[in-house]
């Protein structure tokens, strides 16, 4: 097979189904928050939980910004949403637009996701530097133009040719082992959320479709071509070398087969059949009876296959030439796995936003593991559905919703009765008469006594930053982000300076900060090697750390220039830090500390006599100078002092604005989404 080889875009392009809206920009994604907001009100009333009101639009823009695009909102578009004196639904509703026209957007997405697709160059998955920037410059594409989740999961399983040229195909090759088994457990935590553990009769099921699966090398270097072999071999049990029957995860297991394999059948057709024909080339149910949505392993829905006179065709066999992936692709993505499918991509895109999904882990998906809410999980993934597997209107109907918009705040103690089952709060003002909870069919189990799972959709409950996000957060206040290089290739690869560290492609290519708060590894594809607890590494970096302080006193740094800017007015320059670091403006009682803080710094007594006038004996602590860091700040404010009574001019605050910096990146306000 030539090196350019691969699936057309025809073959990979999944059917449109003509019951399906346009998905960007539905009218109906006020309806689909109101409902998740009365599924979720119905079970927070089931279980006594009271919701907390909604948050503040500064706690929305830092909420939103951070969760969409995984970046904090420019001092100047903060400061014009904040002005903005449209109604605060109105004003969410742009802001989400605007999040999602931002190319931060997709830079994020695509770092979420290549977790999951374990992008990385080195050991285990071994995809080398040149298959790693083109399988993520593929992926964030995708994220970009907001192609469907089906179209993309077709590629992923269908794709052959150069991992250079052909960027899906990498899928296939981010394993330490390529085997059957390891390829379907792959593709099974990754489209499905489920563990497939070597040896079970379902994972030796699934890996007979992926028996097929071919490598080979080229003059290129780290070049590999990956192909689907013109026969379809046969799976063995490891432990009794019995031949596996292919079965989809979750369908009818065909009982195994001790019998010699039937000959290999060369491939006839290169052109795709129908999914009827498919299923019934793999089952020999050649009487056309099949149904259209059955998959490889037995009939779905109330359509009963005829039994035939004609002898089944053996295990493996393939009169009609359909690629096993082919099967796979179709069954995910139009027959019985469409369902679980989409649950799995709303599951993980829930648990994006809430810090924990509806089922959690989001890739244990599993009878002894049910949801939290069957309801809701059903309810986004229809949605999802029906919004063309496009990842935007599923944000937007779940960030405008009430439940992610809630404060995280406790809501005042009191009666959970009737009120609590009452009609949802309108969005966008219109009215939730119709998503009541009385108005939605009963649950449909009882809820299990852990209340971890909705304590999350009763208030917003804060989670650390992400490495990545941290990084780009201290780069983008200081002007000095993460600095990446790696030996491989050969020679020394350098990022440019200002490169953000959500950019990055490669886990391979890593810092002691991104290391230090827990990025992954990509060495599995399992969610929990994201570590987002605290540590005291951690609280050590941001108080004492020469790398952080390396990052402050950057020369010609955005501190440096935001002193010189407001020597002048420290009021602009405590205002812009605040709106750097936290969306928001400083308090009254934060602004006095903090121009206390300056202009005793800068030699002045302004600050002090502006808190000594406002100042009530409570706000005694608030007027108080923010620690200094390292002693600068005292030293700091010991010259400027001098340099007043001598009645020179007096320096800008350059250390004051540092010490002043870094208490705020040292605040949960930070560093916590809330």
């Amino acid at each position: 097979m030539p090196a350019s080889s691969a699936v057309s875009p025809a073959t990979a392009a999944k059917p449109v189904s003509a019951g399906k809206p346009a998905a960007a920009g539905s009218t109906g994604t006020a309806a689909t928050g109101a409902t998740i907001d009365a599924i979720v009100g119905r079970r927070l009333a089931a279980l006594g939980l009271r919701a907390a009101q909604r948050c503040s639009d500064a706690e929305f823009l830092h909420r939103a910004s951070l969760d969409l695009t995984g970046a904090l909102p420019p001092p100047d578009k903060a400061r014009e949403f904040l002005a903005d004196p449209s109604p605060s639904p109105v004003k969410r509703a742009k802001l989400v637009e605007w999040l999602f026209s931002r190319p931060e957007f997709a830079d994020y997405w695509a770092m979420r996701w290549s977790d999951t697709l374990r992008i990385k160059s080195e050991f285990p998955s071994n995809l080398w530097p040149n298959a790693v920037q083109a399988y993520h410059g593929w992926l964030r594409d995708a994220f970009a133009a907001d192609r469907p989740f089906d179209e993309l999961a077709r590629e992923l399983l269908l794709t052959t040719g150069s991992n250079f040229r052909q960027p899906p195909v990498n899928f296939y090759r981010a394993l330490p082992k390529r085997t059957p088994e390891a390829l379907a457990a792959h593709v099974a935590l990754t489209l499905l959320g489920v563990r497939l553990h070597p040896g079970t009769p379902e994972s030796e099921g699934f890996a007979g479709y992926f028996t097929n699966v071919r490598y080979k090398q080229t003059g290129e270097w780290k070049e590999e071509i990956v192909f689907f072999g013109r026969d379809w071999p046969v799976f063995r049990s490891g432990a009794t070398n019995a031949i596996i029957p292919p079965s989809l995860p979750g369908e009818k297991h065909a009982a195994a087969s001790t019998a010699a394999a039937p000959p290999a059948v060369k491939y006839k057709d290169p052109n795709r059949p129908t999914f009827a024909e498919a299923a019934a080339a793999l089952t020999g149910t050649n009487d056309g009876a099949t149904n259209a949505n059955a998959g490889a392993g037995g009939t779905t829905g109330g359509t009963r296959r005829r039994k035939s006179a004609t002898p089944k065709t053996p295990p493996f066999a393939n009169p009609k030439g359909v690629l096993p992936q082919q099967l796979v692709a179709d069954w995910l993505t139009t027959g019985n796995g469409e369902k679980r499918f989409a649950a799995n991509i709303a599951n993980r895109t829930w648990a994006a936003l809430f810090g924990r999904g509806i089922t959690h882990p989001v890739d244990d998906v599993r009878a002894g593991n049910p949801p939290a809410d069957p309801d809701l999980l059903a309810h986004l993934a229809a949605r999802f559905r029906e919004g063309n597997y496009r990842l935007r209107p599923l944000l937007r109907a779940i960030v405008l919703s009430e439940t992610y918009q809630r404060s995280a705040k406790a809501a005042a103690t009191g009666t959970t009765g009737a009120a609590a089952q009452s009609a949802v709060p309108p969005i966008h003002g219109r009215s939730g008469a119709t998503t009541t909870a009385a108005a939605l069919p009963p649950l449909t189990r009882d809820p299990p006594p852990a209340l971890a799972p909705y304590v999350g959709w009763a208030r917003r409950i804060p989670r650390r930053l992400e490495a990545e996000v941290l990084a780009d957060a201290l780069g983008a206040l200081t002007g000095a982000y993460e600095r990446l290089w790696t030996r491989v290739p050969e020679p020394f690869a350098f990022w440019p300076d200002n490169f953000h560290a959500v950019q990055n492609p490669d886990a391979s290519v890593t810092t002691t900060l991104l290391d230090t708060f827990g990025r992954p590894g990509r060495d599995t594809a399992y969610a929990y090697e994201r570590d987002l607890s605290p540590s005291m590494a951690q609280a050590l970096f941001l108080l004492n750390s020469r790398a952080l302080d390396s990052k402050l006193e950057k020369r010609g740094g955005t501190l440096e220039r935001l002193a010189k800017r407001h020597a002048a007015d420290h009021s602009a320059l405590a205002d812009e830090l605040w709106l750097t670091l936290l969306s928001r403006f400083p308090t009254p009682a934060e602004k006095r500390r903090a121009l206390r803080h300056l202009d005793t710094a800068a030699g002045t007594t302004a600050g002090a006599a502006t808190g000594a006038a406002s100042g009530a004996a409570s706000d005694a602590a608030a007027q108080s100078a923010v620690p200094p860091i390292h002693g600068r700040s005292g030293a700091a404010a010991t010259a400027g002092a001098a340099a007043g009574a001598a009645g020179t001019a007096p320096p800008p605050p350059l250390e004051a604005t540092r010490d002043l910096a870094w208490a705020l990146i040292n605040t949960k306000e930070f560093l916590y989404i809330h």
